[in-house]
């Protein structure tokens, strides 16, 4: 029945995006067929671009600067590109003919170049599977003060100089061409916010999405007639309405504070899971601060584990749902740990059968932890189902091969890589050849098949991106052999790497 709602969910918002598409776009089109209003004087042009475009550089700095304080890069990015639509469009305001400048090819040449100028930092989040991306992004806070720097002197260089900007001539099959790579960006851009916001069950992300149609449709005005027509007037309403509602939106919408963002951290340069944060539930912020309390080694585990269990997920084409529950689930997975004594979870060495017994009830009490919050419910399939084995002999319920659900296949493969592989407090690591090989002597007992050769695909092609070091930011040094000395999954390590638990 959930899966039918959101189902249904998704259709009415994708069908409400491509609304959005029809109805702005066609409008652009259509009035700019229109014959132009000579009756305005360019004095009213000057006064609304003037103000409307300075509002815009002052929300799209606070998006900026909400990042750059949070540590979220994608936000960074698209505070960068807001940027860019508020500085150049504010050139294009003071340069218009008969006010402080003669005739001038600025006029236009600044709106014409405010999206690919702003688009540069934006691509890499188009390709977050590609190393080169992640690269990028991940050196983010240099890339979007060089990024604002170049904007400044570009803007500058246009008021200095207003004739040496190029632009496509209105109304020509010409700036019909020059014009599509912008409306096709800005496309691109609208279905990446799309997505995440279903993913993050945030609209938020959908009104970012609107305001990159607001902002492709503006553009449109290149194929309009010429200026002043009333797709002249309306691609200004549009680009000012879609800059101010997608900053202010993402200023509140990447807003973080206190641990959920130090977890976060880490993830923000690497895609999806950061797009899970951007709606994150205040509860799962909670729970992790508590984990973060009782356990900060867990919690660094469930960071790595939750990011290797969405880009599993990813790489099994799930559903967008799928891999919300999927993702959510992993960073969840071991929230039942905060019912375990802390005489047990703090113990040094192996633990007692019986105190093992106690640990063993994480997965129940974990599900009933998150059935406790609506919003989290549907992800109590995959925290309860997180050690059960595909032959029948995990635990709570010994469910085997299919009836676990793939969420919980995904996260136990996922726990199990990050365990062996990574540097824990009673071990150090074995690394990520040693892990996969562990991986697939268990395939078909301990693990699903699929679920590790997808974890096995994912792994070699991020190469490093599931290592202790590609997380150094949570903010904690751990001696070896001072926490307790269980992991969940010791039952599929070598005599070597086996920690009795």
């Amino acid at each position: 029945m959930m899966r039918v709602m959101a189902a249904v969910r998704f259709r009415s918002w994708t069908v409400g995006w491509l609304a959005a598409w029809v109805v702005v776009g066609g409008s652009e089109l259509t009035l700019g067929r229109l014959a132009p209003t000579a009756w305005v004087h360019p004095a009213v042009l000057f006064a609304l671009v003037l103000v409307a475009a300075s509002l815009c550089v002052v929300t799209s700095g606070l998006v900026v600067l909400r990042a750059w304080r949070s540590g979220v890069a994608e936000a960074a990015a698209l505070g960068t590109f807001f940027m860019s639509v508020s500085l150049l469009p504010l050139a294009h305001g003071l340069t218009v003919p008969g006010i402080i400048y003669g005739p001038n090819t600025a006029t236009a040449a600044a709106v014409y170049w405010a999206v690919p100028v702003g688009s540069l930092l934006m691509w890499p989040t188009f390709f977050p599977r590609r190393r080169w991306a992640n690269r990028v992004m991940t050196a983010w806070r240099p890339l979007v003060l060089a990024a604002l720097a170049a904007q400044t002197v570009l803007f500058a260089a246009v008021l200095a100089r207003p004739d040496w900007l190029p632009a496509p001539p209105a109304g020509t099959a010409v700036a019909a061409l020059a014009v599509a790579p912008i409306v096709a960006f800005c496309g691109l851009l609208s279905f990446r916010h799309l997505r995440l916001g279903w993913l993050a069950r945030s609209k938020g992300p959908l009104a970012v999405s609107v305001s990159a149609v607001f902002l492709a449709a503006s553009n449109l005005v290149f194929v309009a007639r010429g200026p002043w027509t009333p797709a002249f007037w309306l691609a200004h309403g549009l680009d000012a309405t879609g800059v101010l509602a997608g900053t202010v939106i993402a200023a509140a919408t990447y807003r973080r504070s206190g641990t959920a963002a130090l977890l976060m951290a880490p993830i923000d340069a690497i895609t999806p899971l950061r797009a899970i944060e951007v709606g994150l539930d205040p509860l799962v912020g909670r729970f992790v601060a508590d984990l973060e309390r009782k356990d900060p080694i867990t919690r660094n585990h469930v960071v790595r584990t939750a990011h290797m269990a969405a880009a599993v997920a990813e790489e099994l084409r799930l559903s967008f749902d799928q891999v919300r529950v999927v993702a959510l689930g992993g960073l969840l997975h071991d929230i039942g740990k905060l019912q375990v004594p802390d005489h047990i979870l703090n113990k040094a060495g192996a633990l007692e059968p019986a105190e093992y017994e106690i640990v063993k009830r994480h997965p129940v009490d974990g599900e009933r932890l998150v059935l406790g919050a609506p919003a989290l419910a549907d992800l109590a399939p995959v925290i309860r189902g997180h050690h059960e084995r595909v032959d029948g002999r995990g635990y709570p319920d010994g469910r085997a091969g299919g009836d676990i659900p793939i969420g919980a296949r995904i996260v136990a493969a996922c726990d199990a890589y990050d365990a062996i592989a990574n540097t824990r407090q009673y071990r150090a690591g074995a690394g990520q050849e040693k892990a996969l090989t562990v991986l697939a002597e268990h395939t078909g007992t301990q693990w699903d098949y699929r679920v590790v050769a997808a974890v096995t695909r994912v792994v070699r092609a991020r190469a490093g991106a599931f290592d202790d070091d590609a997380f150094t930011d949570v903010g904690h040094d751990h001696q070896i052999g001072d926490q307790p000395a269980w992991c969940g999954c010791a039952e599929a390590l070598p005599a070597k790497l086996a920690v009795a638990s």
